[in-house]
Order: C-alpha cells, then sequence, then structure tokens
C-alpha cells in the first residue's frame, strides 16, 4: 500500500504514532472496565462490551457502544479488504495468478474484480459461520501463514537487495528490522497456536492450502505464454 500513500517515508512513522496508542487504549481501558464489572471473562459474548454499557449507563451508552462497534468494525472490514484486494492484483500483475484480477477501474484505480472476489467470500463466510468469534480464530490460522511468509520476505530481501529502491524503508539496519519482526512472530507461533488451539485441525489445513494452491497455480498457469518470473521489484513493491 506504501505506493498509494502521499509521502509514506513520513506518513506511516505519523500513522503508526498515532494508532498504536490509541489501539492500546480503545482495548485496554473497556476491557479494564469489564472485568472490574463483570470478572468472568469466560462467559463475555460477542456483544460484551454493549450489553456493559446498558448495565452501567442504561440506554444511551449501550446504544453508543452498539452503534460506536459497528463503525469500528466497518472500518476494520474496509482497511482489510483495500489492502487484500492488493494481494491478488500483485499477483495477478506478476503472472503467478489468474490475469483477470489486475483489472482496475478507470475512475478509482481500485483492483474492483479482486473487491468484488473478496466480498463474495467474506459474505459466504458470514452467512456460514454462526459466531464471529469463530470467524476471528480462524482467521487467525491463515494469518500465521500470511505474516510469516510477509516478514520472512521483508528479511530476505533486506539481506540480499538492501539497495533496492523503497516506498518506505524501515529505519535503524538489522536491529531494526529484526525488533519489527520479534513480534509478529511471537504472535503467530505462539499467541495464535493459543488462543484458538480449538481450530488446530482447521489451522493445519489452512496452512497446508497455501503450498498446494501455490502447486495448482503453478500447473494452471506455466503454459501463460505471457507468464515471466517476478522481479525484485515487484516483490519490494509487494511489501
Amino acid at each position: 500500500m506504501a505506493g498509494e500513500v502521499e509521502a509514506p517515508r513520513k506518513t506511516y512513522v505519523r500513522a503508526y504514532a498515532l494508532a498504536v496508542p490509541l489501539i492500546l487504549l480503545t482495548y485496554l481501558i473497556p476491557i479494564l472496565i469489564g472485568v472490574s464489572v463483570d470478572p468472568n471473562t469466560a462467559g463475555w459474548s460477542d456483544f460484551h462490551f454493549t450489553a456493559l454499557g446498558f448495565q452501567l449507563g442504561g440506554v444511551w451508552l449501550g446504544s453508543w457502544l452498539a452503534v460506536a462497534a459497528l463503525a469500528s468494525n466497518v472500518a476494520i472490514f474496509h482497511g482489510a479488504l483495500m489492502v487484500n484486494t492488493r494481494v491478488p492484483m500483485v499477483l495477478a500483475d506478476r503472472k503467478q495468478f489468474f490475469t483477470v484480477f489486475s483489472k482496475l477501474s478507470a475512475r478509482s484505480g481500485v483492483p474492483w474484480v479482486a473487491l468484488l472476489f473478496d466480498g463474495v467470500v467474506y459474505t459466504i463466510v458470514a452467512l456460514a459461520v454462526d459466531k464471529f468469534s469463530d470467524i476471528v480464530r480462524g482467521i487467525q490460522w491463515f494469518n500465521m501463514g500470511i505474516y510469516t511468509l510477509l516478514y520472512l520476505s521483508f528479511l530476505k530481501l533486506r539481506w540480499q537487495r538492501p539497495d533496492l529502491p523503497r516506498p518506505f524503508r524501515i529505519p535503524g539496519g538489522w536491529p531494526g528490522a529484526l525488533a519489527v519482526c520479534t513480534g509478529p512472530f511471537i504472535i503467530c507461533w505462539v499467541g495464535i497456536p493459543y488462543s484458538a488451539r480449538e481450530f488446530v485441525v482447521f489451522g493445519a489445513l489452512a496452512l497446508a492450502s497455501g503450498p498446494l494452491a501455490w502447486w495448482f497455480l503453478k500447473r494452471v498457469l506455466r503454459h501463460d505464454p505471457k507468464s515471466n518470473p517476478p522481479s525484485s521489484g515487484a516483490a519490494a513493491a509487494a511489501l
């Protein structure tokens, strides 16, 4: 996404400086209040903060929390959708996915085919799964593989192509690069297996789906005359 951000070197730093403390506080403060009111966290449901709002402040607070939760989830979904639609677009540009996914809107530049495809998949998942928490825990296993490969790719490019032009470069040299990767690796390989352990079978299948999809697409697309090996520049743009 850095290629679509104005002055990404400054914008990303400012965005993280604002977003990380705000995210921490908006999660931590409601949890502390919720625990003080109802310590039985094992019995909390998907809408428990709204229920606590009704319990603490009546209709006005409960209603505001419900509206805020709705707006927050819509924003998170739109942000995730914006990022996820670029993945098939970049793969299609690199001839590693079906080329139809590289189509862009003439007016806005949005990868509309990938956007439509992702929207359909998300809708099917939302209709098929009863509990939102199950969707979150299931997606965590996909994210384990995605973010592991993402950060390993970053480290590989930092090692093999340190001089490659990038829209945004993480400062601090190798200590900075390793510091950025340490937290996500701990979350991926310690936090997710523990917090989503009920979905370990699904998680194993989810992780196996990546290599299987790669093998399938490689066989399907290998006869495409337009298929070319990906360049390091395209990889850097994707990261």
